[in-house]
Parts: C-alpha cells; sequence; structure tokens
C-alpha cells in the first residue's frame, strides 16, 4: 500500500489477515525527495528507506508533484518481490534504472504532468478528485510563482467535468487567478460548458464557453503569451482529447 491513511489503513489491514495476506506500507519506510529536474520530463529523486539513502540520483522520465509517492511504492513493491522464494527474476539496480528512464515507452504512462506544446507552455494532468486536484495545483501555483520571478506569465486553465462528480469540491481548489476556457468532453457524461461555467463563476472562476475541448485548447493557444502557462484538467476525458 502505497500511503497510511487512517480511515482506509484498518480496512487494509482487516482484510490481509482474513486472507493470510503479508500487507505494507510503503511510507512507512521509503521516502523521496526531488533533487533536480532536468526539463519537463526528467526528474531525479534521493530516495531514503528507513532513513538511509539507498539512491542519490534515482532518474524516472516523468515529473508531477505526486511521483515522490509513486516511486516509494514502486521500490516497496519491487522489495516485496525480491524477497518472494518463488519469484525468481530479481529487480536489480541496473535494470530499475533502466526502466525508469524508458517509463513512457514501456508502460505508455501518458496524461499525468505531461507537456504536449511549447511557447506557451502546454501542460495536461489527468487529476480529477479533490486530493489530485490539489496536489496538482499546489505544483501550478510554485511553477507560476518562479515564472513571474522573470517576467509577466498567465495562467490559462482548459477545464471539463462529467456530471457526475462533486464538481463544487473540485472548483473550490482551482485558482481564481486563472483565465478559463469550459469545454463538455465529448461523451454522454459530460458535463455541459455552460452548467460548468456557471457553477465556476460562484466561485470567482471566469472565462468562455466552447463547443469542444480542442477548441478551448485552440482559443487558449490564441490568447497566451509565449511565457504563459496552459493548463488542461479536470478529467481523464477531458485530458484524452487533447493527447
Amino acid at each position: 500500500i502505497g500511503e497510511t491513511h487512517p480511515e482506509s489503513a484498518p480496512v487494509f489491514l482487516a482484510k490481509a489477515e482474513s486472507v493470510g495476506a503479508t500487507i505494507v506500507f510503503a511510507d512507512q519506510h521509503f521516502q523521496a525527495q526531488e533533487v533536480s529536474a532536468k526539463n519537463w520530463q526528467h526528474t531525479s529523486y534521493r530516495i531514503q528507506r528507513d532513513q538511509k539513502v539507498v539512491f542519490e540520483d534515482l532518474e524516472l522520465a516523468a515529473s508531477g508533484p505526486f511521483q515522490t509517492k509513486n516511486l516509494c511504492t514502486l521500490l516497496q513493491a519491487i522489495e516485496a518481490l525480491n524477497e518472494r522464494p518463488a519469484f525468481h527474476q530479481k529487480f536489480q539496480e541496473p535494470e530499475l534504472r533502466q526502466a525508469l528512464q524508458n517509463l513512457p515507452q514501456l508502460t505508455r504512462f501518458m496524461g499525468r504532468w505531461q507537456v504536449i506544446g511549447q511557447n506557451p507552455t502546454v501542460l495536461c494532468d489527468s487529476a480529477h478528485n479533490e486530493g489530485g486536484l490539489r496536489v496538482a495545483f499546489e505544483k501550478v501555483q510554485s511553477i507560476m510563482a518562479e515564472n513571474r520571478r522573470s517576467g509577466e506569465s498567465h495562467l490559462h486553465i482548459v477545464t471539463g467535468f462529467v456530471n457526475d462528480k462533486d464538481v463544487d469540491k473540485a472548483l473550490e481548489l482551482f485558482p481564481t487567478e486563472a483565465q478559463y476556457y469550459f469545454a463538455k468532453a465529448n461523451i454522454p457524461r459530460g458535463l455541459e460548458s455552460s452548467v460548468l461555467q456557471e457553477k465556476a463563476a460562484s466561485y470567482s472562476l471566469q472565462g468562455k464557453c466552447y463547443s469542444s475541448v480542442k477548441n478551448a485548447l485552440k482559443a487558449a493557444k490564441r490568447h497566451a503569451a509565449p511565457q504563459d502557462l496552459i493548463l488542461v484538467i479536470g478529467s481523464i476525458f477531458v485530458v484524452a482529447e487533447v493527447l
């Protein structure tokens, strides 16, 4: 299990006991710290196990604020597999490094903190629940603060939701200083852009409606300066339409 939460840990522990399964929580043993980001696609991490450094510079062909947790979960899973007598193909450090450096090709990992355009930077992330959006926007705000130190920069957000999600919980987390481009995901469950626009206005989020996600992104590109950031977020289905 990647993270220990007081609400869910007892459920996992009870289930493991009922089926006689070994269980381990990664965050109780592994800690990851971002040490450098070469670009949007490559990030290096320092990894500790029980407060002892086991990797000084573990490079990952991906970025994003959630990768520290993902890496810890991965390393705990590898350790658990390597300890199983029946698991004959042990994972070694060279294979681990090679796999992490080729993550997109090996796993088709996409739509999470993925840059799909430059000048302006177009970043898409499929975070769609309260926890994921909170982490994503904390990182976006940090990026925008850094951008503004080197000159004027604005945030443009292309967004849409499905109609069975708690949109209000999500909209509470969206930054008010961004320019919004509301769109309906091209699926039956897609929330109408006019409905989303109206809901967003009650949270001081201002923008226009567009007939499709692609048209919304085109509009954002027209309005954005080269130094701006365009973020596509809100639903996996919205992100899928621009990839």
